[in-house]
């Protein structure tokens, strides 16, 4: 048959035909393949080029995508040991504070100690056993109140920094700078063992509690033979000298709280700590939640997925000649 007298019908036939067989051709580097569909004339393509997973690796975001989802499922079952671990001790905390006796009185927290009762709940005032009062060099609360009390020294120290500023077009200089602070210089502190809670003699370090910055003026008293004596006092420094100067941190009793000891041993001993201008009541509904068990295995969670997603950061740029030859090898 002469090429004139093809019908039409047959060259669409034959011109489907040879679009219906694979063709390869690249596009973005990747190779896919090419299919012709009878039914609606249109080329369907499919990807034929490396598996999904390699293809994430090659963004940075793919990468900490997959490095995080890698790093919780490893570190889940570390999570939830810690958490139960964690859950159990807040429980048992829990309990030994709810199931505490409450005392309202010395007198009922005296029988007991007698009686060796066992947990116990107490609201009171923290003061200063009668006739103590914590110094240091001399110096102390106005009222004779002190739990505890310091000085800090700071002297004024000339230092010298290095600073770089423009000179010119596209020119940089430096020059060296002097400037003063008051540096720390040494400190001294003096602090009472006991404090008078509820009737009763029991360890200071219980009820620490805040310092604050006192007034030189308003708040200390300085004896006759102190070293401080007659110094010039300023606000909160007392100073030797133009450039030795003194600030005392204090801490007074007369405030209140809240804490459960055990009265089951031959000595009283501290089973939560103590709170301050918390009621009994206000006490026992922070131990009511077991919610703070989850914090420890949070943070821990947290860290180490960031600790893994650093290393994978910082190994994927040296391992980028690795990920080519799993590449090359698809």
């Amino acid at each position: 048959m002469e090429l004139g007298t093809l019908s039409p019908d047959f060259l669409e036939k034959e011109k489907k035909n040879l679009m219906r067989r694979h063709s390869r051709f690249d596009l973005d580097d990747d190779e896919y393949i090419s299919i012709f569909d009878d039914d609606d004339d249109k080329v369907k393509t499919f990807s034929d080029n490396k598996p999904a997973l390699i293809e994430l690796f090659k963004t940075t975001n793919g990468r900490c995508l997959v490095s995080a989802v890698v790093a919780i499922v490893l570190t889940f079952p570390l999570f939830l040991y810690v958490l139960d671990g964690q859950r159990e001790t807040v429980q048992q905390e829990n309990n030994r504070v709810l199931t505490a006796t409450q005392i309202d009185t010395p007198e009922q927290f005296k029988w007991a100690i007698d009686t060796k009762t066992g947990n116990v709940i107490l609201n009171d005032y923290v003061h200063a056993p009668q006739g103590k009062t914590a110094s240091v060099d001399g110096v102390t609360m106005k009222g004779n109140s002190a739990l505890y009390i310091s000085w800090q020294k700071e002297e004024y120290t000339m230092h010298t920094r290095t600073v770089t500023y423009s000179c010119g077009k596209n020119k940089t200089c430096t020059r060296v700078e002097t400037y003063w602070t008051w540096d720390s210089a040494g400190s001294k502190e003096g602090r009472l063992d006991n404090v008078t809670f509820k009737g009763q003699l029991l360890p200071e370090s219980w009820f620490q509690e805040q310092v604050h910055q006192a007034d030189t003026e308003k708040e200390l008293t300085i004896s006759k033979d102190s070293r401080f004596a007659g110094k010039r006092k300023d606000g909160s420094y007392i100073y030797d000298d133009s450039d030795t100067r003194y600030y005392f941190n204090i801490l007074g009793g007369g405030y209140k709280g809240t804490i459960v000891l055990s009265t089951a041993g031959d000595k009283v001993s501290k089973v939560s700590n103590f709170s301050k201008d918390e009621t009994i009541e206000e006490y026992k509904e922070y131990y009511s939640s077991d919610a703070r068990a989850y914090t420890i295995p949070v943070i821990m969670e947290i860290l180490l997925v960031a600790i893994i997603l650093f290393i994978s950061w910082f190994c994927s740029d040296l391992s980028e000649e690795f990920r080519e030859s799993l590449e090359r090898g698809y």
